[in-house]
Parts: C-alpha cells; structure tokens; sequence
C-alpha cells in the first residue's frame, strides 16, 4: 500500500514541477484571457522558453502515460522541439501569430499533434 502511494504521491511531485511555471505565468495574466497574443506581446524570452518548456514536459508526460508507458511518443515531442535540426520555436511563434486569440497551450498541443500524433 504505502509503495503505490509512493509512486503516485511521486508522479504527482514530477507533473507538478512541469506545470508550475505555466501556471505562474497563466496567473500573471488574470484580468484578461490569457492568449498566444498576450504570450508574446507581454512577456520576454525568457518567460515564453519557460511556459513552452513547461507546455512541452506536460504535453510529453501525458503522451507517455496515455501510451502505456511507451516512451516512442514522448521521445517524438522531444525530438520537434529540442531538437531535429529545425527551430520549433519559430513554427510555434508563426502559429501565434496565425491564431493570436487562442490560449498558447492549445496551439503548441495542435502543432505536437500534427508532428506526432496523438
């Protein structure tokens, strides 16, 4: 019993230290809807790195629990946007631009989706 709370209290631990700088920023922005516009428009590199870093843990975890604990998906949205030779970033931010008024997570869990599945 205490070594499946163990698990679960650290899976818990694990997805929470992904989603807090979302949420930090998210809360930032609670007079108004927090957007893809109101992401580039209001924050600085630095703080839009750290909310799409946290996007993409989150994303990549949910992707590695819904699979069966196959790591294939995971290491797919790994791969668009650490790494594969091409700026994800810039696609990210193109994306933004096209569909400023819809929240910024939504838009990068459409475009990991097009690259990877779901």
């Amino acid at each position: 019993m205490t070594s499946i709370f163990n698990r679960r209290f650290s899976r818990l631990i694990r997805i929470s230290a992904f989603c807090l700088p979302a949420c930090i920023l998210a809360q930032q922005t609670v007079a108004e809807d927090f957007t893809a516009d109101v992401l580039m428009r209001d924050y600085d590199d630095g703080q839009r790195s750290l909310f799409l870093t946290g996007v993409i843990e989150g994303l990549a975890q949910a992707r590695y629990e819904h699979d069966g604990k196959d790591p294939a998906g995971a290491k797919c949205i790994y791969n668009w946007f650490y790494g594969g030779g091409k700026d994800s970033r810039l696609e990210i931010y193109s994306a933004f631009g096209s569909h400023s008024n819809s929240a910024p997570a939504a838009i990068v869990s459409a475009l990991v989706n097009r690259e990877c599945g779901t």
